[in-house]
Formats: structure tokens, C-alpha cells, sequence
């Protein structure tokens, strides 16, 4: 992920954004500010109605890359709260809605979760 995408300052809307192998590099990289800076640049920058496709690991696949740098091992360890079983509920405060999500039943079509939310219109105070 380059965080030239965290930065962008656009007007232009999209129907879709898919995220596969991306959620869980930005945690490990940039801790939980990173992480709800990404969701909150997708739902920005999609069009009401629009639809996040979200691949996000479990827990364990992060705990297991812990090792690759000191980085990974700091934020693990002080700068990751937000657990990514928590991800549906937390897109939902950014007006996105769970529409479907696909769990591999016999462990060998896809490892982690893809879920789908679709854009909605932030609700008047």
C-alpha cells in the first residue's frame, strides 16, 4: 500500500474498490490509525451505493508475519488493538454496510474471509 493513496485529496467517486491482501500490510505497517485512515479513503471515494470488496485475514496470520520486521513486531505489539473479526462493525460507523460475506468451508478454496459492503448515505443528525 502507498501511502500516497492515504494522502489523496479527490473528488471522483467509484463504483468499486477491492481490497484483497491489502488490509492486513496496512495494519502491520501503519497500526490501527492506518487501518481506519484506509477504510476511511474507501468509503470517500465511493459513490453511494458503491461496493468494498474486503479480503482481511484473521488474527493468527498476522502473529505469524510478526518475525518478517522489527516494525511489524512493534505495532503488533503497542499500535494493533483493532482485531479484523471486528472489521464489518467498524466499516458500518463509516457508512458502509455488510451485504454478504464468503468463508472458505473446506479450507482450500480461499484462506480468509471476503466480505462485501456497499456504500450507504450518511443518516442527517
Amino acid at each position: 500500500m502507498n501511502e500516497n493513496f492515504l494522502n489523496l485529496k479527490t473528488d471522483q467517486k467509484y463504483d468499486t474498490v477491492v481490497l484483497m491482501n491489502t488490509s492486513k500490510w496496512v495494519h502491520l505497517a501503519m497500526g490501527d490509525q492506518g487501518l481506519t485512515t484506509l477504510f476511511e479513503k474507501c468509503s470517500d471515494i465511493l459513490e453511494v451505493g458503491g461496493i468494498l470488496v474486503l479480503e482481511y485475514p484473521l488474527f493468527e496470520s498476522y502473529r505469524k508475519k510478526k518475525s518478517m520486521n522489527s516494525l511489524y513486531r512493534e505495532n503488533l505489539e503497542g499500535k494493533i488493538t483493532i482485531d479484523p473479526l471486528t472489521f464489518p462493525s467498524l466499516l458500518q460507523y463509516m457508512h458502509l454496510r455488510l451485504l454478504e460475506e464468503f468463508k472458505s468451508n473446506d479450507g482450500r478454496s480461499f484462506k480468509h474471509p471476503i466480505a462485501l459492503f456497499e456504500k450507504v448515505e450518511a443518516k442527517s443528525q
